[in-house]
């Protein structure tokens, strides 16, 4: 019962976090395109379920393999 309400709570702290650091996160010229879209999924409306959090971070993880690569190619 501790164990769970910790993680929840350590879980609750992280999504106000990035919820507060939304908008300038979205912003910054320095982020990737990656990382802009995964900020974009933690910050759309009603994605703070458990299975909507793994969504996006697997998006993220597709990105960084098969996205970011063919972006860095010079053609």
């Amino acid at each position: 019962m501790q164990r769970s309400r910790r993680f929840s709570s350590a879980v609750l702290i992280l999504l106000f976090a990035l919820t507060a650091a939304g908008p300038a996160v979205l912003d910054a010229a320095a982020l990737a395109p990656c990382e802009k879209a995964l900020a974009a999924c933690f910050l759309a409306p009603g994605n703070n379920l458990p299975w909507n959090i793994i969504a996006c971070l697997q998006g993220y993880d597709f990105c960084k393999r098969f996205v970011e690569p063919l972006l860095d190619r010079n053609c």
